[in-house]
């Protein structure tokens, strides 16, 4: 008999048979098996109990395992045999959606907005707010490919085009169309400019149209700028441009024939066009809706027989019309079905949140509809539209999309017949179309999710799992990556660091390579929802537990999937998530109270268990097992048992999102980076202006101010100074259960009375002669603050609102006083919130502010800590000497506290200046330093360090404000954890510790690390990409993205050029100017001298006074040999034909307009997409500035500002 086990496997095979025999009561047998094999003494009791459970282990998680499998994959073999559908459901006609889903494709890093099939193969596109387009194969559930190339979120996807040459269509944010080639690898062949605003939908027009220009050809968008507009693909010409829309056109669906269009969009119409026209005109307005209408389909012929009694009709009309029938979905939570005279024939109700897609069942029989409440519903037409399935939960969040696979048919029909987009009627597959025999469903409706970034493959057969399955995320993070610094990290501490207990040699811990990849979550946990904290959409234990499994696929590279079971498993190995039901009073804050954030991690032989004393703390829970994962190099784990609770509910960041625009992706990155360290809050700072005392003296309603919410109602356009610079409801909700989905809740503040330039602005004759300020005793004043409150309360989830309320005319203190109470009072009756606002030097004899307001002290002077205590106010610790940040330059010359360009470290590590005592929210002061609260004072609800844009919107990217608050997170994080009883940062280890983690945490990119091809990147070598031009087509696709700090990109240029990617752009005019171009503001090169910007006390500074630098833009002759090096203080700065030209800068003007500098911009490198005269493209890890010859240059450095942190 050959052997199939290798002596090493065949051993533990034997030793794990006698160990379950021993245990077992069958002593007989073990010993004589044992003498059999001679093992001899040498397995002992201690050996016995290591295999004892390992044969049941082997089992249930391979053997049991194989067998399900085994059987689903008969079942479905099966299922696709003509035998099979005999023994069935025989009518296709009948088939509709059953549970679980085949498939769940996971890659995406951002929610999911469309979904289309190619019509002759198994490949399905699916599109992103990340930017991308994914190519999967659909029969195999597998990952093909990743489009990028769009520079903002995609909307929609179609397949389609003309006869014998199928083409992928994509529209987006950017405000393009993109066609790419299936054929080509996707290749971007041209890109369709044009609309004016946000393009929504795409679809592939039918051949067929009557006075069509050219048949097959042609493509319909919609958009925002409230026009729909007819392609010509072939071309590129936009053919015809169709309005009549009063405002934003969310989706356009054309008529099997070609000949019709239903549009529906913001202005709660739906409206029937007919394109054979010269002139296409509205041949129907269907009105009844009340709110913006989501999605519209037409019904495809086999439906009529089904709808025309609800029409009244005695007989069908004739196949051969088009769009005799139509639905459409709407906010409003209805679906209509409209007949071709623009009667509503009948309203379906059921669904409980914004129906977001629609389509006919290919047999005519049903309408589904999918909708923000999570649900799939199916509507029976024949009767009446009842609702006769419901898939529940059929993802875990808000459904964007539906669409119908084709039928797959033996002899693949082209693009050119009768059928529409995706080669279906309408999308969807034909009734007659044939099945293959190797077809495992011929009809597939794929849904998207919007978060998590997932979509579904739903099978009409019943198949049962019992767990969850998840897939690899792909290639964003390769394995590799996870040990670029494994030779230090067994030395690294976690953030916030726990106490771990030593360990015993001898016992065996937690080898991730032997066990089980099943996180199993207990029913009771996973239905858990936290009621102890901020938000108002606490993620559920379940929704948590899905979230880390991603975080686990993502940094292991291993299949990881979810199961939700009774009880705790015994007899499994793999991580165990559960209730904690110990002893709840160790699980408490600091001061005591009981917390919903406490975990005890129990790390055993193969067995991670996770107990949570709420669904937040196994949350946190699962961040110190991944840190300990990866700190550990995916090694063993020795046996330990921690038990850990935060010292503050508060643990927070703030960012100044009121004097520079901030995108959701990247705030939604922010937040995932600030979890993975233990944050709870995200001070989200909406609005602001630039100080009035600096800049260019301005008059006042020039100067830059900020409202980053858009409102919805008219009456407060005013307040919008740049539409594209605001989050709309969706996008601001979206943003809010991302960071819940993390455990972090945002608090938004809307600055008022003072700081409010972007009120004044708007209604001048509400302003102080300080004209950022609002004059409080103006009757419309209030109810003006009142009125923006009425607008954005219903969008804020938290029970905690910011009202700002900083730096007033203390002249003013009783009109100050009388309006924080006035708020205070309006947010709880109107909404039940509490209010914050920042500590205000407001001396008042008469009045005194509500108990109930939450003061967010942040300094000396304007607020005291201890005396607000002693009052019995709730505080927050933002005192600016250790918390506050300025982005990009400090405050220089105003006192006390020089704000930092990057966190100040030394102040939390070495509080008021003494070596070693680190800062813990109850230290407030660093001058009278016995002035400080108890440990865990009741009433100190935590702290929150902030990142301030006082410089101004141009002073930095987004990016930078990463760069400023990268190490700050991690280590604030720690200290707000940990509070006076936890243990304190070790300081030998805290660079490296802080280095590491930040590099590895799951679910974000903001570091802009690239992934390369292992063909192109050598590993004996810092080069990360050599890329060199070897065709005439324009543009290229690179598709790295962008590379972050530290590196050196090396350019071979002939003429001009740009390289951009999503983050920004790298452009070469005409005339010679090498320009950067980030946020809407240029920043051209320009000449300083090579020594200049390393002042060590003002990093990447250059004063204006300096003559060594006369900072004048720079002409290049060409060709030439371009060199950039990239580093947080140091900036890009750029070398040509190997000798030092300058770098890309911002003039700065200081506090009070009294110290002018010139400094650094840190731009990533974009490698993405190239067009023009680029020849040649080399990129570096790390800074080698060139030497004479060129590259490769001299010694590679991380950076040029010891002591800031490089990334």
């Amino acid at each position: 008999m050959t052997q199939i086990l290798t002596p090493r496997q065949a051993d533990e095979l034997h030793k794990a048979i006698i160990a379950y025999l021993a245990s077992n009561n069958l002593p007989e047998t073990a010993a004589a098996l044992r003498k059999e094999l001679e093992l001899g003494d040498t397995f002992d009791d201690t050996t016995s109990k290591k295999y004892e459970g390992l044969l049941e282990k082997k089992w249930t998680s391979v053997i049991m395992d194989l067998e399900s499998r085994n059987s689903t994959l008969q079942s479905e073999i099966d299922n696709a045999t003509p035998t099979s559908l005999s023994r069935r459901n025989q009518d296709p006609v009948s088939w509709l959606p059953r549970s679980p889903a085949r498939h769940t494709l996971q890659s995406h890093r951002e929610p999911i907005t469309c979904v289309a099939f190619h019509p002759v193969f198994s490949s399905l596109a699916s599109g992103s707010e990340d930017y991308t387009i994914k190519i999967w194969d659909w029969e195999l559930g597998e990952l093909e490919r990743t489009i990028k190339g769009h520079t903002k979120a995609v909307l929609d996807v179609d397949f389609g085009g003309p006869r014998g040459g199928t083409l992928l269509a994509s529209c987006s944010s950017d405000l393009t169309i993109k066609l790419w080639d299936p054929s080509d690898e996707y290749k971007n062949i041209r890109t369709l400019p044009g609309h004016d605003h946000s393009v929504s939908a795409v679809r592939f027009i039918p051949s067929g149209a009557a006075g069509a220009p050219s048949s097959g050809n042609l493509l319909v968008s919609a958009s925002r700028d409230k026009t729909l507009r007819i392609w010509d693909v072939s071309t590129g010409y936009c053919v015809k441009t169709i309005r009549g829309h009063a405002d934003w056109v969310r989706d356009v669906c054309p008529s099997p024939d070609g000949r019709y269009l239903l549009s529906a969009g913001n202005d709660q119409t739906a409206r029937l066009w007919d394109i054979s026209l010269a002139n296409p005109e509205g041949k129907l307005t269907l009105i009844g809706h009340e709110h913006t209408i989501e999605c519209c389909t037409i019904a495809p012929p086999s439906a009529y027989s089904h709808l025309a009694p609800l029409a009244g009709l005695k007989r069908p009309p004739p196949a051969s019309s088009a769009a005799e029938f139509m639905a459409t979905g709407s906010r409003d939570k209805s679906i209509r079905i409209w007949d071709a005279r623009g009667n509503c024939i009948k309203t379906l109700n059921g669904h409980d949140n914004w129906v977001r897609a629609l389509v006919f069942h290919p047999g005519g029989k049903y309408l589904l509809s999918v909708a923000d409440d999570k649900t799939l519903r199916c509507w029976d037409l024949t009767q009446e539209g009842k609702c006769v399935k419901t898939l529940t939960d059929a993802h875990g969040h808000f459904v964007s999309c539906l669409r119908w696979a084709p039928g797959i048919v033996r002899e693949p029909a082209t693009n050119g017949g009768a059928e529409g987009s995706n080669g279906t009627a309408n999308g969807t597959p034909k009734p007659g179309s044939a099945v293959s025999d190797v077809q495992v469903s011929p009809w597939n409706p794929a849904l998207t999710d919007l978060l998590p970034p997932t979509r579904d493959l739903w099978t009409p057969f019943e198949v049962t799992y019992g767990m969850l399955s998840m897939t690899n995320y792909g290639e964003l993070f390769p394995a590799e990556a996870r040990y670029d610094l494994g030779l230090i990290a067994a030395s690294l501490q976690l953030l916030p660091p726990a106490q771990l207990p030593s360990h015993n040699e001898t016992t065996s811990g937690f080898s991730p390579d032997e066990i089980s990849t099943t996180v199993y979550i207990t029913k009771d946990l996973a239905s858990r929802r936290d009621t102890g904290g901020l938000t108002l959409i606490p993620p559920s234990g379940l929704e948590f537990a899905r979230v880390f499994v991603k975080d686990l696929i993502e940094a292991s590279g291993k299949p990881w999937t979810l199961e939700v079971v009774a009880v705790p498993p015994t007899n499994v190995t793999g991580i165990i998530l559960e209730g904690f039901h110990g002893d709840a009073s160790r699980l408490s804050y600091e001061n005591g109270s009981p917390t919903e954030e406490a975990y005890v991690l129990n790390i055993q032989y193969n067995r991670a268990i996770i107990s949570g004393s709420g669904a937040r703390g196994m949350w946190w829970g699962t961040r110190t097992l991944l840190q300990q994962l990866m700190v550990s190099n995916w090694t063993v784990l020795p046996t330990s048992l921690i038990t850990d609770a935060p010292a503050y509910a508060t643990r927070g960041f703030m960012l100044d999102s009121g004097r520079k625009w901030y995108a959701p992706s990247f705030l939604k990155e922010l937040c995932t980076y600030a979890s993975f360290f233990k944050m709870s809050e995200f001070h989200y700072h909406t609005s602001d202006n630039y100080p009035l005392n600096r800049g260019h003296n301005d008059t006042w309603n020039e100067v830059y101010s900020q409202f980053s919410l858009r409102p919805e109602s008219e009456d407060l356009e005013g307040l919008i100074q740049r539409r594209n610079e605001t989050l709309t409801r969706s996008d601001f909700e979206d943003l809010q259960r991302h960071c819940a989905s993390r455990g972090i809740t945002i608090i938004p503040e809307i600055e008022a009375p003072g700081h409010c330039l972007s009120i004044t602005k708007w209604k001048p004759e509400l302003a102080l002669s300080k004209k950022d300020l609002l004059n409080l005793t103006h009757p419309d004043s209030i109810p003006t603050v009142k009125r923006i409150w009425e607008e954005f309360l219903p969008w804020f989830q938290t029970k905690e609102v910011h009202i700002g309320a900083d730096e007033y005319d203390s002249t003013l203190a009783d009109d100050y006083i009388a309006f924080v109470n006035e708020l205070s009072a309006f947010m709880n009756s109107t909404a039940g919130k509490r209010v914050r606002i920042w500590g205000t030097d407001e001396p008042s004899s008469t009045l005194t502010l509500d108990p109930s307001v939450i003061i967010q002290h942040w300094q000396y002077g304007q607020s005291d800590p201890v005396a607000l205590h002693g009052s019995g106010y709730d505080l927050i610790n933002t005192e600016d000497w250790w918390a506050y940040m300025s982005i990009k330059n400090d405050h220089m010359p105003i006192l006390p506290a020089p704000y930092p360009q990057f966190f100040n470290e030394t102040r939390v590590l070495n509080f008021a200046g003494r070596p070693g005592w680190q800062w813990e929210p109850a230290l407030f002061n660093p001058v009278n330093t016995t002035w400080q609260l108890p440990a865990g004072a009741e009433g100190n609800k935590g702290a929150i360090l902030a990142a301030w844009n006082d410089n101004g919107p141009d002073a930095s990217t987004q990016l930078e404000a990463y760069y400023a608050m990268r190490r700050g997170i991690p280590l604030v994080g720690a200290r707000a954890w940990s509070g006076r009883r936890g243990p304190a940062v070790d300081t030998s280890t805290i660079d490296e510790s802080i280095s590491f983690l930040s590099s590895q945490a799951p679910g974000q990119n903001l570091d802009r690390r690239v992934v390369t091809n292992p063909t192109v990147h050598d590993n004996h070598s810092d080069k990360l990409i050599s890329w060199t031009r070897n065709s005439t087509s324009d543009p290229v696709h690179l598709g790295y993205g962008s590379k972050g700090m530290n590196y050196t990109l090396s350019l071979s240029v002939t003429g001009p050029f740009t390289l951009s990617s999503a983050d920004t752009s790298l452009t070469l005019s005409q005339s010679g100017v090498l320009t950067f171009v980030a946020d809407g503001y240029e920043y051209p090169l320009r000449s300083v001298a090579e020594g200049d910007g390393f002042d060590a006390g003002h990093p990447g500074r250059i004063w204006a006074n300096a003559t060594s630098s006369t900072h004048n833009p720079i002409t290049l002759s060409l060709p030439a040999s371009i060199t950039i090096t990239g580093d947080i203080a140091g900036g890009s700065r750029v070398w040509v034909n190997g000798s030092f030209a300058g770098r890309f800068e911002v003039f700065v003007f200081g506090g009070r307009n009294t110290v002018f500098s010139w400094s650094q911009m840190a731009f990533v490198a974009p490698l993405d997409m190239v067009t023009g005269g680029l020849r040649r493209l080399v990129l570096w890890d790390g800074v080698r500035p060139p030497m004479k010859e060129g590259l490769p240059g001299g010694p590679v450095t991380a950076g040029s500002a010891s002591g800031y942190g490089m990334i």
